[in-house]
């Protein structure tokens, strides 16, 4: 899909779902340092802002990314797939190999006024990332390892697997390895954004097929991103509120 198509088609409530949740992760960094150095007590309204957040800002990146990944590009054969890994690799890999390699650096020239010390390059860019930039990470490994979906079939065998992938995760299976661990953790998330753009388009695609009404089909995505939206918002409150 070309620039200007893209632009014309952009989902805006996917900007809205990114920009909230960069949000709670700034806010979630900041004030884990600010209690890592002592500036801010660690106390149970600390534990429990930190723990509400975690529990759905991270997932809304996968799905977002899920949801894109669906939506514009087609993984389904050697030849497109080798296609996607070079492109991700340039597009995750390099600021991923600069920002990391930054922060070592930075951490390695001055750590004694840091509050973690740096480990070894190789420790850092490829057994165990900086915290900052673990999701560049660990979204590589799942575009390895994820095709699109081409069908209905297709897309309720890979949340089959999504699924079991978490349950093995939860029951202690592949711990040990940092990049299988955050596969198994978050491929759930990141095909349930696939799966939704997925049952969006199969969705539009029979509406269209059936009634001819191409209106229709452009009521229904929107009622699709506006329902995501309010789920998106409910969450939020009730997290903060409840």
């Amino acid at each position: 899909m070309s620039e200007k198509a893209a632009a014309r088609t952009r989902e805006k409530w996917v900007d809205d779902v990114k920009v909230i949740a960069c949000i709670l992760v700034v806010l979630g960094h900041f004030f884990q340092s600010m209690t890592k150095a002592s500036v801010l007590p660690e106390n149970n309204l600390y534990e429990w802002f930190e723990t509400t957040i975690y529990y759905f800002h991270v997932p809304l990146f996968f799905i977002c990314s899920g949801y894109l990944y669906q939506k514009y590009s087609k993984v389904n054969s050697v030849s497109s797939w080798c296609k996607n890994v070079a492109k991700k690799a340039l597009a995750l890999g390099v600021p991923y190999l600069t920002f990391s390699t930054a922060t070592w650096l930075l951490k390695t020239m001055f750590a004694d006024s840091v509050n973690k010390q740096a480990d070894s390059l190789f420790s850092t860019l490829i057994v165990n990332p900086s915290a900052p930039y673990w999701y560049l990470y660990a979204l590589f490994f799942i575009f390895l390892v994820t095709p699109t979906f081409s069908s209905l079939k297709a897309t309720a065998v890979g949340l089959i697997v999504a699924l079991a992938a978490k349950a093995l995760i939860l029951t202690g299976g592949g711990a040990s390895i940092y990049a299988v661990s955050t596969v198994l953790s978050y491929e759930i998330w990141f095909v349930f954004g696939m799966s939704t753009c997925a049952l969006d388009v199969r969705m539009k695609g029979m509406i269209t097929g059936y009634y001819m009404i191409e209106k229709d089909t452009i009521k229904i995505s929107k009622l699709l991103a506006i329902w995501l939206q309010m789920i998106t918002y409910s969450l939020i409150l009730f997290f903060l509120f409840v």
